[in-house]
């Protein structure tokens, strides 16, 4: 099978064309041939699809490479604005003294419905851990707050409870966790 070629920009012709249809060069001028017949079956290489397929490929590359970035970067920012804060983690990846073998984070997220972690400084620019959460009891939800003050060494201390709101007892703590901790 006899291809044709245009030899300005290598578009693939018909057979009896005057003009290139991709660039608008005149396939024959002056005695010239403008135009290259080759005599051989379509192939991308000859077709000018060869190329077309290797920007193409180049394009998806580009474009699995800018997704698989925006995910790193996705991670990394949400690691940085709170999963990985190092104050949520302090207490997240800690225990209290009397379940040592069970941590916090575990706890508290099996336990509560709609778990979630936030970490700010309070007007005495102590970090402050909030763990937020709700629990079901008697067919009534209530919201509860934990507060943990986290020291520069990554120690915690338990500092308030809130029930919808509604600052508890600290001394009723071990209470409420072992309702918490004693249902894992």
């Amino acid at each position: 099978m006899n291809n044709v070629f245009c030899t300005k920009c290598g578009a693939e012709l018909g057979a009896n064309s005057k003009f290139c249809v991709k660039c608008g060069a005149a396939l024959e001028s002056s005695g010239q041939d403008t135009a290259v017949t080759v005599n051989s079956e379509p192939s991308p290489a000859n077709s000018g699809d060869f190329i077309k397929s290797i920007m193409q490929d180049r394009n998806k590359l580009i474009k699995v490479a800018v997704a698989f970035a925006a995910v790193i970067i996705a991670v990394v920012v949400i690691l940085n604005m709170g999963g990985g804060n190092r104050y949520i983690n302090a207490v997240r990846e800690g225990s209290f003294d009397a379940y040592p073998n069970i941590t916090i984070g575990r706890a508290f997220e099996r336990f509560y419905d709609n778990p979630s972690w936030s970490h700010f400084e309070n007007s005495r620019g102590d970090n402050i851990v909030r763990f937020s959460g709700e629990w079901t009891a008697f067919g009534v939800t209530s919201r509860y707050e934990w507060d943990f003050n986290v020291g520069n060494n990554n120690r915690w201390e338990l500092v308030a409870i809130r029930e919808n709101g509604i600052p508890q007892v600290l001394i009723w703590a071990e209470s409420w966790l072992a309702i918490v901790f004693d249902n894992q």
